[in-house]
């Protein structure tokens, strides 16, 4: 089986292809819409025993303006919705720093909706994006910290650039993705040489943080290794202190 291969670094400042037609650039976000005090109000206030009395505290909440009601101001705010869409416009820039600030923007959200565009760019399908965008689309999943992303990110773990594939195995980490552990041991042991020894540094520092004991066994016999790497070995008994 061929081996997985990493990016030259001198390769890394550019898009996979030319975009063609420059997508429209929009320079920030417009202010979402807040949402009004006394509307939140009537919602949050603490029933009254009372109807009449009830009635009488949700006038005066609709009445007093916001700044001069102390009822009101201990009311939070609903947190605002964020628009997306100047974000995922990014990700297909033209060039690979400007897609990496949209992908690293929408990691930061934490929002449920930037999970599938993000997979888009890690999937890769049009052949569009490059291996350190991939790679960073990876990341931000992780840090988005939602669980639908774990499927994409699981298929990516076996990417032939190692740059994704150690990226996807660390967000599985971030996302505590159990089901992820024997595809990672896997990994960790090997048998096909296929993985760098970087990603199965990866996976062993995956593994560790998921703190599954069907690992042990897998990295004993690393750790106890003649020929592995120090660097691998090193991380094994680490990872077992973990567990």
């Amino acid at each position: 089986m061929k081996k997985q291969s990493k990016t030259p670094k001198d390769k890394t400042k550019a898009s996979a292809k030319p975009a063609g037609k420059s997508p429209t650039r929009k320079t920030g976000l417009p202010p979402a819409t807040a949402t009004k005090k006394s509307a939140a109000v009537v919602k949050t206030v603490p029933a009254v025993e009372t109807p009449v009395v009830a009635d009488a505290v949700v006038t005066a909440a609709a009445t007093v303006p916001a700044e001069s009601s102390p009822v009101i101001a201990a009311v939070p705010e609903q947190a605002p919705t964020i628009d997306l869409r100047p974000m995922i416009t990014e990700l297909r820039s033209e060039t690979a720093e400007t897609a990496i600030e949209a992908i690293e923007a929408l990691g930061a959200t934490r929002d449920e909706r930037a999970v599938a565009p993000l997979l888009e760019v890690l999937r890769n399908e049009d052949g569009y994006f490059h291996v350190v965008t991939r790679a960073a689309a990876a990341m931000a999943l992780g840090k988005l910290g939602r669980a639908s992303a774990a499927d994409g990110l699981l298929v990516a773990i076996h990417d032939s650039q190692a740059e994704v594939s150690t990226e996807s195995i660390l967000a599985l980490g971030e996302l505590r993705a159990a089901g992820a552990v024997p595809q990672l041991i896997e990994i960790v042991q090997n048998y096909n040489n296929y993985y760098l020894d970087v990603t199965r540094h990866a996976a062993i520092r995956a593994l560790a943080r998921l703190g599954d004991a069907s690992a042990r066994p897998a990295l004993t016999n690393i750790s106890h290794s003649d020929w592995e790497d120090a660097a691998i070995t090193n991380a094994a008994r680490d990872a077992l202190s973990q567990i």
